[in-house]
């Protein structure tokens, strides 16, 4: 096959390995696509300044879908396409939020921003936060001293991470927050993402490729986790790598191999001729 214009790939544990690097099988295999007429767009929870160097690094991708789909980023002309959590919704979220024992970080304006009070090992530990997010806010975060004051005045919130101490906490908090309306939650890593409805990245996907004047017919997508869900069903072929979740690999068109074994260099040999 070879009529697959796009293909849009989560990062942690689906383009990158278990150390969160890109291996250089799967930076060759995207310079190919690439020569092949063929967009690689990194498609990911993080925000847009989280890609790490060795992803950003890469000249032949032009277009990163970030923040879980709230954001379009086309790296040559500069421009960003947002879908946001604006003040007055956002302010009826955090009132839920902050009656739970949980640890919050939110996006906005291509940046993760954190509690300063709550960056330590222990507390990473204490609200079992997983490896992913923990690497997110050591080397990315921007850290807050009046951090919930911060919280309350922002706008335009691109995308929202929530951890709880207390697991029996996720669900009663996510019941509350959807009665708030116009959002959309998702919960790759036994926690919650908070976004617009409008955002997610099975939308940002369809938005894209209408831009670039790609069927729906014509994309690819890959993931492991639920916020990964949205895109792996609006793509024409969705696949999952094998490391991902039970879950997610039900509603897959195909599971491929691991994080590990180099992604994007399997699908370039399995689909394109």
């Amino acid at each position: 096959m070879t009529n697959y214009k796009i293909i849009a790939s989560d990062l942690d544990e689906t383009l990158l390995n278990n150390k969160s690097e890109i291996s250089p099988e799967n930076v060759e295999a995207i310079k190919v696509l690439t020569r092949r007429g063929v967009f690689f767009v990194p498609c990911t929870g993080r925000s847009f300044s989280e890609l790490p160097g060795s992803v950003a690094g890469i000249p032949e991708i032009r277009y990163v879908i970030s923040s879980t789909g709230a954001a379009i980023d086309d790296r040559k002309t500069g421009e960003r396409i947002l879908e946001c959590i604006g003040n007055e919704k956002l302010k009826e979220i955090l009132d839920i939020l902050f009656t739970y024992d949980m640890h919050l970080s939110y996006r906005k304006d291509g940046k993760i921003y954190v509690d300063a009070k709550q960056t330590t090992q222990r507390d990473f530990e204490y609200y079992d936060i997983c490896k992913p997010h923990i690497n997110v806010v050591k080397n990315y975060a921007v850290y807050l001293d009046n951090f919930k004051d911060e919280c309350y005045k922002s706008d335009n919130i691109e995308a929202m991470a929530v951890f709880f101490h207390d697991k029996g906490d996720l669900s009663e908090c996510c019941e509350k927050i959807e009665a708030i309306g116009g959002l959309s939650i998702v919960s790759p890593w036994d926690n919650l993402e908070i976004m617009s409805i409008s955002a997610g990245k099975g939308k940002a996907l369809i938005a894209l490729a209408k831009r670039l004047g790609v069927g729906e017919d014509e994309t690819i997508s890959i993931g492991d986790s639920d916020n990964d869900i949205s895109m792996l069903e609006s793509a024409a072929l969705g696949l999952v790598v094998s490391n991902g979740k039970e879950s997610v690999k039900k509603i897959a068109d195909e599971v491929i191999c691991s994080n590990e074994e180099h992604a994007v260099k399997y699908v370039l040999e399995h689909f394109y001729k």
